[in-house]
C-alpha cells in the first residue's frame, strides 16, 4: 500500500474538496453522487441526461458530453467559475453493447471506446493539471473482471476496460516520475457485473443473472476508497 502511494501521506479536508462524478445520472453514478452529498461533500455530476430526481443542495448537475473535448472544456470552465478546481475525479461513465466482433457496427465500436477510454484521457487532461500543480487530488476509474477474462459478445467492452487498467498503471508512473506529484492518487476499481440498466440490458438473463450484484455495496467500496485518499487496485468481492 505504501508503494502505491509513493510512501507519502496526504490530508483531505472534505469541507473544501470538490468531487466530480461522470455518468452521474446513471444507476451507479447517481447513488455515488447522493452518498457523497449526504456526507456533506460538495459534488458535481456530469452526464448527457439530467438526473431523474432533484439533487441535494450541495450537488450540482452539468449536462456534458465527456467524449467531446469542446463540451468538456466548456463545462470545466463553468465548474471552476461556480465551485473552484475539482480535487477528486470519479469516472463512472460507461457503455456496453452485446454483439459479437463480426456483428457489431463500426459506430457501436467507436461509441464503446469513446466513452470507456478516450474520455478518460480527455478528463485527465482537463482536470489533473490543477491536482498536479497542488500535489493533491485523486483520480478514480472503473474497470471490470472482463479485463482478465473477456466474455463472448462484449469483447470491445473488455478491450476498452483493459485500456483503463493500462491507463491507470501509466498514470501512476507519470504522476510520480514525470510530474513529481507523488501525493496525487490514482485508483482503479475492478467490478463484477453490477445491477444497472446497462448491465441488465445485456446480461440480465440466463445463468449470469444470479451473478449480478446490487449497486449499493459497489458504491460503498468506491466511497471508502475516495475517503481513504489512497491509490490502489480495489476488487469486489474484496
Amino acid at each position: 500500500m505504501a508503494l502505491f502511494n509513493n510512501f507519502t501521506r496526504d490530508k483531505y479536508d472534505w469541507r473544501r474538496e470538490l468531487v466530480v462524478v461522470t455518468g452521474g445520472s446513471g444507476d451507479l453514478g447517481n447513488i455515488l453522487v447522493r452518498k457523497l452529498a449526504k456526507n456533506c461533500i460538495k459534488v458535481v455530476s456530469l452526464d448527457i441526461v439530467p438526473p431523474e430526481n432533484p439533487l441535494p443542495s450541495n450537488a450540482s448537475f452539468y449536462e456534458t458530453d465527456i467524449t467531446s473535448s469542446t463540451s468538456l472544456e466548456k463545462t470545466a470552465e463553468q465548474i471552476r467559475c461556480d465551485h473552484g478546481e475539482p480535487t477528486v475525479l470519479v469516472n463512472s461513465a460507461a457503455v456496453m453493447n452485446m454483439a459479437s466482433i463480426l456483428d457489431e457496427t463500426e459506430e457501436q465500436i467507436h461509441q464503446v471506446f469513446d466513452v470507456n477510454i478516450i474520455s478518460s484521457f480527455l478528463l485527465i487532461k482537463e482536470f489533473l493539471p490543477s491536482m498536479i500543480k497542488h500535489n493533491h487530488g485523486h483520480y478514480v476509474d472503473i474497470a471490470c473482471r472482463e479485463v482478465f477474462a473477456p466474455g463472448v459478445n462484449n469483447v470491445d467492452y473488455a478491450c476498452s476496460k483493459s485500456g483503463t487498467l493500462a491507463l491507470h498503471e501509466g498514470l501512476m508512473k507519470e504522476l510520480r516520475h514525470r510530474y513529481k506529484a507523488p501525493k496525487v492518487r490514482a485508483s482503479v476499481i475492478h467490478l463484477p457485473h453490477v445491477k444497472t440498466a446497462m448491465v441488465e440490458k445485456v446480461k440480465g438473463s440466463g445463468f449470469l443473472k444470479s451473478k449480478i450484484v446490487k449497486p449499493e455495496p459497489v458504491v460503498d467500496l468506491i466511497f471508502r476508497q475516495i475517503m481513504a485518499g489512497r491509490s490502489g487496485h480495489v476488487h469486489l468481492p474484496e
